[in-house]
């Protein structure tokens, strides 16, 4: 659903890009880079889920 979500809408496929991007200098391990996107991630699911009504 979230690869679905982000084809559809630009603007949140932007956003996660630009997280993805945000998150790599810091080093440390993947769950590190992981928390450092967390944050937008959470908000695409927020609309997606209420965009399908599971909210």
């Amino acid at each position: 659903m979230f690869r679905d979500w982000l084809r559809a809408h630009p603007d949140d496929r932007a956003r996660y890009e630009e997280a993805k991007r945000a998150a790599i200098p810091g080093g440390g391990h993947v769950m590190d880079y992981n928390a450092r996107k967390e944050a937008v991630i959470r908000e695409i699911y927020d609309r997606l889920f209420r965009a399908a009504g599971m909210l």
